[in-house]
């Protein structure tokens, strides 16, 4: 016999238990990546007339998780529209 609420509560669980080990997945690639950026970058010297400066460097794990949280957000997806659409305009395209 088909129990309706039964199938359903056991899809819900199903999701719960995808989404929660993406969400975990996702924490230690995050993780990782800052501890590698420690390793690989965290000795640089930090000078204001470059890009690596006080607010932009690897030498703590806050500052390494700040750098990669800029990094991971798409901000500037708007540039990228804007210069597809300017190339696109070179090529006008035939209406009949």
């Amino acid at each position: 016999m088909f129990n309706f609420n039964r199938d359903i509560r056991s899809n819900v669980e199903v999701e719960f238990t995808i989404y929660s080990t993406a969400r975990v997945v996702w924490i230690v690639a995050i993780v990782t990546s800052v501890v590698c950026g420690l390793q690989v970058f965290g000795k640089i010297a930090l000078n204001d007339a470059t890009a690596i400066h006080r607010n932009n460097n690897f030498q703590t794990f806050l500052a390494a998780v700040m750098v990669l949280f800029r990094v991971s957000k798409p901000i500037h997806l708007h540039v990228l529209t804007i210069k597809r659409c300017r190339f696109l305009q070179q090529f006008p395209v035939a209406r009949g």
